[in-house]
């Protein structure tokens, strides 16, 4: 089954003339780690940890969302005008949006994990131990890595900038002040609209799309689930869930992801040494075993067979890539990428966050945009220095996941996490376990 197409609307008329300038200034609340945001990325900026021109490029993404109707160089040109690009000889692009941040308070970097040693192995244990709620499955790019002895950081965890002070040390909140200034023309059907879905669902730094770096504008109402749909977007706020503590919520959504990609039931099976009771067992996606079938070869044998019923196919796909598959020893197969095979990535459709509701409480919500995911053709390569003749291999639109509707709901049944559900497509899948919970 296809994704979702936004519908189209009728063409906004865009008025650019200056006129009369509006200037309004909103007091912005970080409620969620900040992940990166500096110059270097995944690293925050003490000196400038909030950026007018990142908040800018977010402004511009959901300014897009929000115009279906605009297409091709239409949209660029339209895009441009309001919201600035780089000159040209005669021509001056200067943006009809005018930001600045001030008055920053509140800055608290802390590492967002921390490796513990093992005296009776005398290494550090290969999983860091998280900090500050954060869950790992929102920050896993930023746990850094240990030397192959175990012995040493290679690379310590990342630094975040936490939204509040830790418990027992003194401290503001992390706030700053937002000015927008632009033609009083333009502020109700461009700019406030693209403010407000910034406000719900953006943020400040890298991995937004994991709630890292959720903002709360209290001046500015929040996106409803109609909104969202009118722009072929799904948002499922949970509102039975909704809590006083904006992380709690975000741990919440983030590890309902978790538990559908990565945990029994459904993501794996369990483990079964008792002795190790944080171990799991083989994962009941395809991907792996797909992975395996392609690239053992003649005369090569994994100490994990294929065996997955549903192999080859790459239901995860759609989530967002690239993919990296790291596999655990010497007999198992060198490490991969999927990514799709006309681009670099694919930015996740999913955007799952602490979202504020009306009584000032925070529920987890899940946002899907709008995406064609299913018609991209993808490769899988070698990562790193991996030598394996049967790669790289392309994979078209349909053999990477069956585009017939009946055989993709066989191959859908053949996956835990799908079986059952009114779906051939795992993103509609995980939305039905985020909104049931089973």
């Amino acid at each position: 089954m296809k994704l979702r197409i936004p519908k189209l609307k009728e063409k906004a008329d865009l008025d650019l003339t200056r006129g009369r300038e509006l200037r309004k200034s909103f007091l912005v609340r970080v409620v969620t780690p900040i992940y990166g945001g500096g110059v270097e990325a995944g690293v925050p900026d003490q000196q400038m940890p909030i950026r007018g021109s990142a908040i800018r490029g977010h402004l511009r993404f959901w300014w897009r969302l929000l115009h279906p109707e605009l297409e091709g160089t239409e949209l660029f040109q339209e895009e441009r005008r309001l919201w600035g690009a780089m000159s040209e000889p005669g021509k001056d692009y200067s943006s009809q949006v005018r930001l600045r941040v001030r008055e920053v308070r509140g800055i608290h970097p802390e590492p967002c994990a921390k490796y513990k040693w093992n005296n009776e192995k005398g290494q550090y244990m290969g999983t860091p131990c998280y900090l500050h709620d954060i869950p790992s499955y929102a920050l896993f790019s930023g746990k850094g890595e240990l030397s192959r002895d175990g012995k040493y950081e290679k690379t310590s965890p990342c630094d975040v900038l936490l939204p509040r002070p830790e418990d027992g040390k003194k401290g503001e909140p992390l706030t700053f002040v937002l000015e927008v200034t632009c033609p009083q023309t333009i502020w109700e059907n461009e700019v406030e609209p693209s403010l407000r879905w910034w406000a719900s669902f953006g943020g400040i730094g890298a991995r937004t799309r994991r709630g890292l770096g959720s903002v709360v504008v209290e001046e500015i109402e929040p996106v409803t689930e109609g909104e969202a749909e009118w722009v072929g977007c799904r948002l499922i706020p949970m509102h039975k869930k909704a809590v006083d503590d904006p992380i709690l919520a975000w741990k919440t959504a983030i590890e309902r992801l978790e538990a559908f990609r990565q945990r029994p039931p459904l993501g794996r099976e369990p483990g079964n040494d008792p002795r190790k009771p944080k171990k799991l067992g083989r994962s009941h996606w395809p991907e792996a075993d797909s992975i395996r079938d392609v690239t053992m070869g003649p005369g090569v044998s994994y100490r994990h067979a294929p065996k997955h019923p549903a192999h080859p196919a790459f239901p995860r796909a759609v989530f967002g890539m690239p993919i990296v598959f790291h596999f655990i020893g010497n007999d198992e197969p060198d490490d991969c990428v999927l990514r799709p095979k006309e681009h670099d990535r694919l930015a996740s459709p999913l955007i799952l966050k602490a979202m504020r509701v009306a009584d000032g409480k925070f529920v987890p919500a899940a946002l899907c945009l709008p995406t064609n995911a299913l018609e991209l053709d993808l490769l899988l390569d070698n990562s790193g220095d991996a030598n394996n003749t049967n790669l790289p291999k392309d994979y078209p639109s349909g053999q990477w996941w069956p585009a017939d509707e009946t055989q993709a709901k066989v191959t859908a049944d053949l996956i835990p996490a799908m079986k059952g559900r009114d779906t051939t497509d795992a993103l509609e899948a995980f939305l039905d376990y985020f909104d049931k919970g089973k």
